[in-house]
């Protein structure tokens, strides 16, 4: 059976499983910064990699442990989640992995950090309208 490599998190209620190809790190703990104008899932920005980059909420524990990401070349920083596991894990039918005798879905963190985007140039758009009038 194939298995693949990352980390298996728990979003609050939810197990999840992020890829090794996306996951980079864990990140102790970081200073997140408010922004005026996101939305979620983004909540802020805090620098990782000596770069500004989005914060993205996963799930509802509080912060604390942080996954720095990188999609399609894009740094980005998860939180609200518990990491439980990391390791190689079978994969299951269907997609994911088995960890225990769990299936685990597969977290989509470039459909999260599409949604944060498309949220945030909305929001600005509406600033910007709202300044021309």
């Amino acid at each position: 059976m194939a298995e693949a490599g990352g980390l298996v998190v728990d979003t609050g209620g939810e197990l999840r499983f992020v890829p090794a190809d996306i996951a980079l790190s864990i990140v102790p703990e970081a200073q997140i910064v408010s922004v005026p104008g996101l939305e979620p899932p983004a909540v802020g920005l805090t620098l990782a990699d000596d770069r500004a980059v989005t914060v993205l909420r996963i799930g509802g524990w509080p912060p604390g442990e942080l996954i720095l990401c990188k999609v399609d070349g894009v740094a980005v920083l998860l939180t609200g989640a518990k990491v439980l596991a990391s390791g190689q894990f079978p994969s299951a039918p269907g997609g994911g992995v088995t960890w225990g005798e769990r299936a685990v879905t597969v977290l989509d963190v470039r459909q999260l950090l599409l949604r944060a985007e498309a949220a945030i140039w909305e929001a600005r758009a509406v600033h910007d309208e709202a300044r021309r009038t």
